[in-house]
């Protein structure tokens, strides 16, 4: 069991292995591999793994992670309700993106858990930083968005076209060319 902590920033836990039971103000949460738990600054809380638990802790400057996310979610009518980043009060807020989706989100942590390490300049961490959050964001996006919304969407589908066809680049294009 972990002691009673009260981080200055937001933490976001998920569960790759195992199992966890998180304590909060709110209440009692127990955590299977696949969920994610969210806790704003300054809400207190406590782990207590069930037997073993591998899993990722993630803090984060709050100020910074709600203006990111909400460039992320801009229409709050399509979240689910009390999950827009402009309108959560902190709280714990328990997410089930699934095991497959933590996977790919796990290379992303890692890479971010090295930007700091003094090898890179301010604006390459900053530019690298919001990037990697971008793709974790697109990952676990569906966990966000209200079911329920009339909203039509359409799938995302890259741009085509001769400028998005690498072979016409430089060497290898002119190669083609010939």
């Amino acid at each position: 069991m972990t002691r009673r902590v009260i981080p200055a920033e937001i933490k976001i836990l998920h569960i790759l292995e195992g199992a966890a039971e998180i304590s909060t103000a709110q209440g009692r949460y127990l955590l299977m591999p696949g969920m994610a738990l969210a806790l704003g600054a300054g809400e207190w809380c406590q782990m207590r793994p069930r037997q073993y638990v591998r899993l990722w802790a993630v803090y984060s400057d709050e100020r910074f992670l709600r203006e990111q996310m909400a460039w992320f979610l801009p229409d709050a009518e399509r979240v689910v309700a009390g999950m827009h980043p402009l309108e959560w009060d902190g709280r714990a807020i328990v997410l089930a993106p699934g095991i497959a989706a933590l996977r790919q989100v796990e290379p992303l942590w890692r890479q971010m858990s090295i930007l700091r390490s003094g090898t890179h300049s301010p604006e390459v961490v900053a530019t690298h930083t919001l990037e990697l959050l971008a793709r974790w964001m697109r990952l676990i996006l569906p966990t966000f968005l209200d079911e329920a919304s009339d909203t039509p969407t359409t799938p995302w589908t890259p741009i085509n076209g001769r400028l998005t066809d690498t072979g016409s680049i430089g060497y290898i294009g002119r190669a083609i060319q010939l």
